[in-house]
């Protein structure tokens, strides 16, 4: 995928992330997996320099039914991310982690909202 500078047709971002889930019930499961960022190091256009990012992934989802039609979805996810060395910066580690939240409506069995 990539991401671009606003509403601009500029990249600011590659990114490709992928991983493998494990389902424990129609409810809970946990995925896990790798990802690759080439991310510009300024929002400037002239600016021509990406930096490099490597991260390993992990996610709990919870889904719990609220009504027929309603679904409460959590999401928990966890993420070690190592960042290559710059003109600006040198090489580090961080870790992240993150929470969401939201609710899908089911219109047909085919089609949900969320």
């Amino acid at each position: 995928g990539y991401r671009t500078i606003g509403a601009s047709a500029n990249v600011h971002q590659y990114l490709y992330r992928t991983g493998i889930r494990y389902l424990f019930n129609n409810n809970i499961s946990v995925t896990g997996g790798v990802a690759w960022f080439k991310t510009r190091t300024s929002y400037s256009k002239l600016n021509h320099e990406f930096e490099h990012e490597f991260r390993f992934w992990q996610e709990l989802n919870i889904q719990t039914p609220l009504s027929d039609k309603l679904v409460l979805q959590n999401r928990f996810r966890a993420e070690q991310r190592s960042f290559e060395a710059t003109k600006n910066k040198q090489a580090y580690h961080a870790n992240r982690y993150r929470y969401r939240t939201g609710v899908t409506y089911r219109i047909t069995n085919k089609w949900s909202s969320e």
